[in-house]
């Protein structure tokens, strides 16, 4: 995974509005959510491949976005 940073968190994504964000559990046991990116996509579906890279699908054009 190239981006280290976000191993053991949760990505998801708002269809409407485009962001990214990711969901992690603090040390006291609570859970802090954290806007990633803005995107103009209309957020459809994560992936991830055989190396562990995650992809976007921008469900408005059909395309599928790396994260780098």
């Amino acid at each position: 995974m190239k981006i280290t940073a976000l191993k053991g968190q949760y990505i998801f994504g708002d269809f409407i509005g485009g962001q990214i964000w990711s969901l992690q559990q603090t040390s006291t046991g609570a859970w802090q959510r954290n806007l990633l990116l803005s995107t103009g996509f209309l957020i459809s579906a994560f992936g991830r491949d055989d190396s562990g890279e995650l992809y976007v699908v921008d469900y408005g054009t059909g395309t599928i976005y790396k994260l780098i």
